[in-house]
């Protein structure tokens, strides 16, 4: 028995290619519908498919857009990502960092060799049409104020993580702390949470930032002594993202972990998984959960 994952860019259609034991491995992704229909079949031998949502928002350096047929490739880099064994929770570059990193040929195709042949190392074939694609091609969003016009790739990801939100009853801030500056994300915020804040079905926030603070859940009022305790500390205690997290939510649907990653988990136990995840300070009323 295997498992395999739907496509993890969160669109369906692209291509990706990976490189195992010296050998490339092309695929093709496929969505969470393919996936249920295929764990409906039951025979012996049948693939397990695990159907979670895995977006890249903000794009992935592992994405090639084809200047040529504007079609996306996926590139795993050289490791086993996306299997169920794998112990890796991001892929690989889709290239080797440094030449001396790899110099087997069989892991690149016929034209990739004739490109670093010609010292073109960030070139990579287009698994739709066999054009060159280049780093600059990756489609990724920027973290500033300005930004152009995402890609067709991106912005039906944008749109998808849209429609988790305005649903989602816990949101969990792993390592990220709503910046002002990401304007695309604290407008899809604002659409998503703050329209339901004073209904049964208002989000819940875990944040999950900062190192230096204490390894404890901290609630609603004890947020204010939190941050009026460190906030001139410096950096590493989390005061920012708690501060973004409670403008949005408002405190009362706000906790904060500040101890770091990753004793958030605790001794991962069933117990201290469900804690981070499904926490029993969400009103979980009207969902499965309840």
């Amino acid at each position: 028995m295997h498992a395999n994952y739907p496509s993890a860019s969160g669109i369906s259609g692209h291509r990706a290619r990976k490189r195992v034991d010296g050998r490339i491995e092309p695929t093709l992704e496929f969505t969470e519908s393919v996936a249920s229909r295929e764990n409906e079949d039951d025979h012996i031998g049948t693939p397990i498919n695990r159907a979670g949502k895995f977006y890249f928002a903000h794009g992935s350096s592992n994405w090639r857009e084809c200047p040529v047929c504007g079609r996306m490739t996926f590139f795993h880099g050289n490791n086993d990502w996306g299997d169920y064994k794998s112990r890796k929770l991001i892929p690989n570059f889709p290239i080797p960092l440094f030449e001396a990193e790899n110099t087997d040929k069989k892991e690149f195709t016929q034209k990739e060799n004739e490109w670093r042949a010609k010292l073109k190392y960030d070139s990579l074939q287009c698994m739709h049409c066999g054009s060159e694609t280049k780093a600059s091609d990756a489609p990724m969003i920027m973290q500033t104020m300005y930004k152009s016009t995402p890609t067709s790739f991106l912005e039906e990801i944008q749109r998808n993580v849209k429609v988790s939100l305005e649903k989602a009853r816990h949101i969990v801030l792993l390592g990220y702390r709503l910046p002002p500056d990401d304007t695309i994300w604290q407008h899809a915020f604002a659409e998503g949470v703050r329209s339901r804040l004073e209904t049964e079905n208002a989000a819940f926030c875990t944040v999950v930032v900062g190192h230096k603070g204490e390894e404890r859940w901290i609630y609603s009022d004890e947020l204010d002594s939190y941050i009026s305790k460190y906030k001139d500390k410096g950096n590493g205690y989390g005061i920012d993202a708690i501060e973004n997290a409670i403008a949005i939510f408002g405190k009362n649907k706000v906790r904060a972990w500040t101890g770091g990653v990753p004793q958030v988990f605790g001794n991962c136990t069933e117990k201290d998984v469900k804690d981070l995840f499904y926490p029993d300070f969400v009103k979980w009323a009207g969902t499965r959960m309840e």
